[in-house]
């Protein structure tokens, strides 16, 4: 428990199940607390494959974006949109990725990204969106064999492997000749 007095904080002994109090830093359980530096992680699938964004480079998802393509643009580069008065620039990341193209059929979600170094959104469409996953920064193992540069790693979640893509890195390995 914290209890501030006169503008200091102070740590305060926990009761236990067993009755006893417990010393500052430890759980009422008697085992030290461990330090959390988790990370949020927005999922979703394509290809049949699960990958992962930091959320705090998410913006929104939002519904099917009509695309204007322009000419002379790269095939991974479907065009821009209009998103509230906002220009979007929408990509395919399957492309990208080398992933194969999905069935269609599918109701057409993107996921809006927004780095705080530059004022652009970007767009790509997913598969299918999965849910906000938090996971601790050990869990997440570095990704050196991958061939994309904005693959920044992996980790497992209930049995599942999540690819974590560098959204700074994927904006950065964008060139439009």
């Amino acid at each position: 428990m914290i209890n501030e007095t006169a503008g200091l904080t102070q740590q305060k002994a926990i009761p236990g199940a067993d009755g006893r109090e417990s010393a500052p830093g430890q759980t009422a359980g008697n085992e030290p607390e461990s330090a959390f530096t988790g990370r949020k992680f927005i999922s979703f699938v394509f290809g049949g494959s699960s990958y992962a964004l930091d959320s705090q480079t998410v913006s929104e998802v939002v519904r099917d974006l009509s695309a204007t393509k322009l000419p002379n643009t790269p095939e991974w580069l479907l065009g821009i949109a209009n998103l509230r008065s906002e220009i979007v620039t929408v990509i395919d990341l399957r492309s990208l990725i080398g992933e194969s193209s999905s069935s269609g059929g599918e109701i057409a979600k993107h996921v809006v990204i927004r780095l705080e170094t530059m004022d652009a959104l970007i767009a790509f469409r997913v598969e299918k969106l999965r849910e906000i996953l938090t996971v601790d920064n050990i869990e997440i193992s570095a990704s050196d064999q991958d061939p994309h540069p904005f693959v920044s790693g992996t980790f497992m979640h209930k049995s599942e492997s999540f690819t974590v893509l560098n959204v700074g890195k994927l904006v950065g390995s964008l060139k439009v000749i």
